[in-house]
């Protein structure tokens, strides 16, 4: 028959046992994390603060919402043009004379 030594230790070699299978089921499903290479590192620059235009320079035209045609009174051909094309005008203002 067994002793009573034996009978006393099987409890404890069944703990031992329930133990160190989730250790083992553990380290075989970290294992393929663990043998990934190390980072591969990187540079990196200083932060540095510049001046910066609120305007961006672009091409284009503006064309008025509105318009009108300019006749003169009297006939005859335009001796002198007193304003560029797009040039801002106010009302009363020579434009060209005849």
């Amino acid at each position: 028959m067994y002793a009573l030594s034996e009978v006393a230790r099987q409890p404890a070699a069944t703990l031992q046992r329930s133990l160190l299978r989730p250790v083992i089921i553990a380290l075989a499903l970290l294992s393929p994390a663990l043998a990934q290479p190390p980072a591969t590192p990187v540079g990196v620059d200083a932060v540095k603060t510049v001046p910066m235009s609120q305007t961006v320079p672009v091409v284009g035209r503006f064309v008025s919402p509105q318009s009108g045609p300019i006749a003169a009174r009297s006939p005859g051909p335009v001796a002198k043009l007193r304003v560029n094309v797009g040039a801002y005008v106010e009302q009363g203002d020579i434009i060209a004379e005849l």
